[in-house]
C-alpha cells in the first residue's frame, strides 16, 4: 500500500524504480492474493516514468509473469493490469516482442482477446495488431520489391512461389486451428459451455 501511494506521486517514481522495486514486485504478479496490487503499482511506474519503463523490459522475468497473469480470467483487473503492462512490453524493442512470441504470447493474447474484459479484450487486441503488423512487414523486407507487370524469370518459378504460398497458409490455419481448440479447452474448464456457444 505504502509503495502504491508512493508511486502515484510523480516526484517520488525514479527513486522507488532506483530502489529495486520493479524486481521485488514480479514475483508478486504470480502471487494471486498479491497479483493486482504489484500490477497496479507496475503499471504506474511504467506509466509516469521512462526509468520505470526501462527497469521492466530490462527484466527477464517481466514478459513471462505478465502473460501468465493476464490469462487469469477470474481477476478482470489483474487481467487488465497485465495487458496494459504487455502493451508496454511489446511497444519496446524487437528482442523484447520475440521473447514474448517464444513464451506463447500470441496464444495467450488470442485467448484474453476472445474471453477477457471488454477493457483486456482491446488491450489484446492492440498487441495482437501489433504483432501481425511486424510479421507482415518482416514478409515484405524479405520478399524484395514487387514490380507491376513485370516479368517472372520463367514458369516454374511463379509456380513454385504460388505453392510455397499454399504451405505456408495451411500452416498458419494449422497453427490457428489448434491455438483455438486449446483456448476452448481452457476456457471449458472454467466456464459454463453454454456461455461459451452463446
Amino acid at each position: 500500500a505504502a509503495l502504491r501511494n508512493l508511486s502515484t506521486k510523480l516526484e517520488h517514481v525514479r527513486d522507488v524504480v532506483s530502489s529495486g522495486a520493479v524486481r521485488a514486485l514480479l514475483p508478486l504478479v504470480l502471487d494471486k492474493e498479491t497479483s493486482e496490487a504489484a500490477l497496479s503499482i507496475l503499471g504506474e511506474l511504467a506509466a509516469a516514468s521512462a526509468a520505470g519503463k526501462k527497469a521492466m523490459e530490462e527484466d527477464e522475468a517481466a514478459p513471462r509473469a505478465l502473460l501468465e497473469a493476464m490469462t487469469w480470467h477470474g481477476s478482470a483487473r489483474c487481467q487488465e493490469h497485465a495487458a496494459y503492462l504487455v502493451m508496454v512490453l511489446a511497444h519496446g524493442s524487437r528482442a523484447l516482442r520475440r521473447q514474448m512470441r517464444q513464451l506463447g504470447a500470441v496464444q495467450a493474447l488470442l485467448e484474453v482477446s476472445l474471453l477477457g474484459s471488454p477493457l483486456a479484450q482491446r488491450r489484446a487486441a492492440k498487441v495482437l495488431q501489433w504483432f501481425k503488423e511486424e510479421g507482415q512487414s518482416r514478409i515484405r523486407a524479405h520478399s524484395g520489391p514487387r514490380l507491376e507487370g513485370a516479368s517472372c524469370p520463367g514458369e516454374g518459378a511463379g509456380q513454385e512461389a504460388a505453392d510455397c504460398r499454399d504451405t505456408v497458409d495451411k500452416i498458419v490455419k494449422q497453427s490457428l486451428d489448434r491455438n483455438m481448440k486449446s483456448i476452448l479447452r481452457r476456457a471449458t474448464a472454467s466456464v459454463d459451455l453454454t456461455n461459451v456457444k452463446l
